[in-house]
Parts: structure tokens; C-alpha cells; sequence
């Protein structure tokens, strides 16, 4: 992640500490949504905690600026887009895909958003991603696979040693 976010200094200034302390709220929230999810509803679950972001979003946007409506349809498509396919789906269904699968897993498909992020920018928007942000996408790509596969190979060798 330091690849993708960090400048030529490697310092880490304001911006990245609240990279880091999003990425480890993000975290908390991945587990306690595996939690919750096995116990209540959780597509109700997802609806909640869209309208609760909503809400906070809402109420934190008129203390720090002034909102003001988009202007054209071009506006209106992309936040709708972002509203409803990003946020509501991705946000909606997370709980109720959780609950079939286990926290680590759904950490690491997480994980994944920063590097496809930066290559899809790079691939549809002609955004610049040097040396560095390529390295570090494909060090996230490959921790991702190595751990996915390396669960595989830790089984085998943990029976092998058992018998």
C-alpha cells in the first residue's frame, strides 16, 4: 500500500495516517459484520449500515462545507452511479456474501480495492501510475493469491506431519 499512496520522499504526512486509521476502522468493521451477520438478518444488516452512512454523511457535509446540487445530468448519472452500484450494492450485499464465507477471506477481497482502483484509473481514466504504484499493485494482487493458495499447502503439510 505504501507504493500506491506514498510520495517520492516516502514520508508519511496527514493523509496517510488517515489512510491507515480508515484501513483499521475498515478492518473492524469486516469483523464485526462477520459477526453480526451470522446472528441477525443481513441484508437488513447491509440496509442499516447504508442508511447510517448516509445519515452521517449527510449531517457531516453541512459542517464542513457548503452542498450545493449537481448542476447537470452528467453529475446526476455519476453520483447516481456511485450511490447505487458502489454504495449500495457493494455496502448492501457484503454482509449477506459474509455470511457464506469467512472474515480472512473477506478481508482479502477487500483488500483488493486499492490496486483495482489504481489499474482500472490507469486503464479508463489515463491516470499516471509509475513504477511504484505498478509494484505496489502487484505486491496487493500477489499477497492476495499467495494467501488464497497458501491455505491449500498448509493443510497438506500440517497432515503430512500428522501422520
Amino acid at each position: 500500500m505504501a507504493l500506491l499512496t506514498l510520495r517520492e520522499s516516502l514520508s508519511i504526512d496527514v493523509g496517510e495516517w488517515f489512510c491507515i486509521a480508515a484501513a483499521m476502522l475498515y478492518a473492524g468493521s469486516i469483523i464485526l459484520t462477520d459477526r453480526l451477520s451470522r446472528q441477525d438478518d443481513p441484508l437488513t444488516l447491509g440496509i442499516l449500515e447504508v442508511g447510517f452512512i448516509g445519515v452521517f454523511a449527510l449531517v457531516a457535509s453541512f459542517l464542513t462545507e457548503k452542498p450545493r446540487l449537481p448542476a447537470g445530468g452528467v453529475e446526476w448519472g455519476v453520483i447516481l452511479m456511485l450511490a447505487v452500484v458502489c454504495t449500495g450494492f457493494g455496502f448492501t450485499l457484503q454482509p449477506v456474501a459474509q455470511r457464506y464465507t469467512g472474515v480472512e477471506r473477506a478481508g482479502l477481497l477487500c483488500a483488493l480495492n486499492p490496486a483495482s482502483a489504481a489499474l482500472l484509473g490507469t486503464l479508463f481514466l489515463h491516470e499516471r501510475l509509475g513504477w511504484r504504484g505498478f509494484t505496489g499493485c502487484g505486491l496487493v494482487l500477489a499477497s492476495v493469491v499467495l494467501s488464497h493458495f497458501g491455505e491449500p499447502v498448509k493443510r497438506k503439510i500440517a497432515e503430512e506431519r500428522a501422520t
